[in-house]
């Protein structure tokens, strides 16, 4: 098989890793519409809100006035702010386009703030409060392939739904580790293109998050 993949993601790697067929019929051969849910809907509403009252101080809307306050601690926090900051990178860790045709690994920060030689990493969080920090991680490791003035990065989640923070600290050293447990699923995944091998793997999303209907645990 040629080659197929042309940028990695923590949320393609995620669906590999919960089912290779679903990874399968989405990214490589491109069977299933994308449908936006309503939770996704909501999602993309409170990052817009969030976007303009940290970049251009707009207003709230109605009903998030309560969440100011948390992103005020943000907004005061000394350094150069960064919304929406597409990053992305090349297979020697270098800095690349999004879209450039050497991306091999592409994420997408809430908010980075720069303030040289540290930096705050800020991804909103609108579902259920989770304990893994794997986002976190590649985010940070991106963070200091983006900027080589930076040392020390703190990666947190704003879990909005329980107005809660959860947070972890890096050096420059940890991205060297945080690269090596990556390319470990990289390669199961490259195995997988190679042998043309997705097997289908029944999880929590098969029976209302699941657009596969070929899916012989569709619905289950």
């Amino acid at each position: 098989m040629s080659e197929i993949i042309v940028a990695h993601s923590h949320s393609a790697m995620d669906t590999f890793e919960t089912c290779p067929k679903k990874y399968f019929e989405e990214k490589i051969r491109k069977s299933v519409p994308w449908e936006e849910s309503e939770a996704s809907r909501y999602g993309k509403m409170v990052h817009k809100a969030f976007e303009d009252y940290v970049a251009k101080g707009t207003k709230l809307p109605f009903g998030m006035e309560h969440y100011a306050k948390y992103l005020d601690k943000f907004t005061a926090a000394p350094g150069q702010k960064l919304v929406e900051q597409k990053m992305a990178i090349n297979k020697n860790f270098e800095s690349t386009g999004y879209f450039d045709d050497d991306v091999w690994f592409r994420g997408q920060a809430d908010l980075i703030i720069l303030n040289s030689p540290t930096a705050i990493v800020v991804d909103y969080k609108t579902g259920k409060i989770r304990d893994s920090f794997t986002q976190l991680d590649l985010m940070a490791a991106t963070s200091f392939c983006l900027d080589s003035s930076i040392e020390k990065i703190k990666a947190l989640f704003f879990w909005t739904k329980g107005k809660k923070i959860t947070q972890k600290d890096y050096t420059r050293n940890d991205a060297m580790d945080i690269w090596a447990l990556f390319m470990n699923k990289v390669k199961r995944l490259e195995e997988a293109v190679r042998t043309t091998d997705f097997p289908a793997k029944p999880n929590h999303l098969c029976k209302n998050y699941c657009g596969v209907k070929s899916c012989p645990y569709h619905g289950e």
